[in-house]
C-alpha cells in the first residue's frame, strides 16, 4: 500500500508541477495532494504543521491564480510593469545564487 500510495503521490506532484506551465492542470491543488499522498506513506516523514502550512500556501495560490487575471486589467496594471515584474521574478533566483557567492 506504501509503495502505491508513493508512486500516485509522486504522480500528483509532477502533474502539480506541470500545472505551472500548463493553464489547464490546477498546480497547487495537485502538489499539495501529492504532498498529503506522501504524507500517508511511511517512506517520507513529515508533520502536520508542514501540511497546514503548505495546504494555505496552495490555497492562497490557487486563489490568486483565479482572481488576479480577472482584477489587474479592471484596475489599471500597466503592461510592461508586469512584464518587467515577471522578468525579475524570472531572472532574480539565478542571479541571487551569484550575488551571495560574490563579493559585489
Amino acid at each position: 500500500m506504501d509503495v502505491l500510495l508513493f508512486v500516485l503521490g509522486l504522480i500528483f506532484v509532477l502533474v502539480g508541477l506541470a500545472g505551472a506551465f500548463l493553464p489547464v492542470l490546477p498546480g497547487p491543488p495537485l502538489s499539495w495532494a501529492g504532498l498529503l499522498l506522501l504524507h500517508l506513506t511511511d517512506a517520507v516523514p513529515m508533520d502536520k504543521t508542514f501540511l497546514i502550512i503548505t495546504a494555505l500556501c496552495a490555497a492562497a495560490v490557487f486563489a490568486a491564480d483565479l482572481v488576479l487575471p480577472a482584477w489587474a486589467p479592471k484596475n489599471g496594471a500597466d503592461p510592461p510593469l508586469v512584464s518587467k515584474a515577471l522578468w525579475w521574478a524570472f531572472c532574480w533566483p539565478s542571479l541571487s545564487q551569484y550575488s551571495a557567492s560574490s563579493d559585489f
